[in-house]
């Protein structure tokens, strides 16, 4: 028998965790560090909630995670630098709209903070990954899982483990020079 309670959530996997992870370091604390500084600096607490919520579209609009950008660094880099000024834009488009402007210069110290805080969740990402790896079963041979295995560790992407490959028949089981192994044949599987 069982004793234990049901869990009120399931499992999270490592590849969840490191979305979740992603979505709250580089999409909401970046723009909670801007809102809070510009709220305190224009002493309004409407106008960081714009602040916030500017930046978290810019964020949604620019930094999809339908592109691959962990796989190009420069890329990710420029994207999420430019977020912040992005937001800053349309919060200060938002208050000219409705009659209060702003000064850009007024609205450079929440910029600042969005980049301190995005630097701060990339090297909190990058610990993250490297401590809980997602570990990958590559269907194919086992060239391709080697291959795969080289190009991660080559291009430092150490979020990713290849572990093994499964074989579409049942060859004899290879292990690899001290890469990934077999874990089996696709009539296994199933």
């Amino acid at each position: 028998m069982n004793d234990r309670a049901p869990v009120p959530f399931p499992q999270v996997t490592a590849l969840r965790a490191q979305r979740l992870l992603g979505t709250t370091a580089f999409r909401i604390a970046p723009a909670l560090a801007a809102a809070l500084m510009a709220g305190g600096h224009l002493e309004s607490s409407g106008r960081g909630l714009i602040v916030f919520l500017a930046i978290l579209l810019a964020s949604l609009s620019l930094d999809r995670e339908r592109y691959p950008i962990q796989l190009m660094p420069l890329t990710g880099f420029v994207i999420r630098a430019f977020v912040p000024i992005l937001g800053i834009a349309i919060a200060l488009g938002t208050f000219a709209l409705a009659g209060r402007p702003e000064s850009v210069w007024s609205m450079a110290v929440p910029v600042i903070g969005a980049w301190g805080m995005t630097a701060i969740a990339a090297w909190t990402k990058a610990r993250f990954e490297t401590s809980r790896r997602v570990r990958v079963g590559v269907i194919g041979s086992a060239g391709l899982a080697r291959g795969l295995d080289n190009e991660l560790h080559n291009s430092r992407i150490r979020a990713y483990e290849v572990v093994g490959w499964i074989a579409r028949d049942s060859p004899p089981a290879e292990r690899g020079e001290g890469g990934p192994r077999r874990l089996g044949s696709l009539d296994q599987v199933r």
